[in-house]
């Protein structure tokens, strides 16, 4: 009952930001969602007792969205400033280097998968007939779920 109701609001909110709204308000609310996102994907690996770097791996999601939200033109930029900021804080952070490449891998693994993965949104709505298959496939998602 409480996803029904859910989806009685969301849909129509989705709906309205995918078909109407501009480019900015769906780069906020992809954003949003993928904070959700990398917000969820970092306590998952705390209770596995990983630990990654969730404050500086929420703001490289953040500056990976814009680069996607810029058609890719800093993926070159980006590449360097996440090395630069996962280094960083391990080394602000953290002693032991034995769990170093874990915490830096895992946080890298999670900043690509869920922030590099949901960039596509940005580029696919940026298509020709974007807003359709961005509906498409949050079609597929939700349907997926069921």
């Amino acid at each position: 009952m409480e996803r029904l109701l859910t989806s009685i609001v969301a849909v129509p909110i989705v709906a309205g930001i995918v078909y109407y709204g501009s480019p900015t308000l769906f780069l906020f609310f992809v954003a949003a969602v993928i904070l959700m996102g990398v917000h969820e994907y970092f306590t998952i690996i705390d209770r596995i007792g990983i630990g990654g770097f969730r404050i500086p791996g929420m703001a490289l999601s953040l500056l990976l969205l814009l680069s996607f939200h810029f058609n890719g033109n800093f993926m070159m930029e980006w590449g360097l400033v996440a090395g630069v900021a996962l280094f960083a804080a391990w080394f602000l952070q953290e002693d032991n280097v034995k769990v170093a490449i874990d915490q830096i891998s895992f946080t890298l693994f999670g900043i690509l998968y869920v922030a590099g993965l949901g960039g596509y949104y940005l580029l696919i709505r940026g298509l020709e007939d974007g807003r359709n298959l961005v509906f498409f496939l949050l079609l597929i998602v939700w349907l997926g779920d069921i």
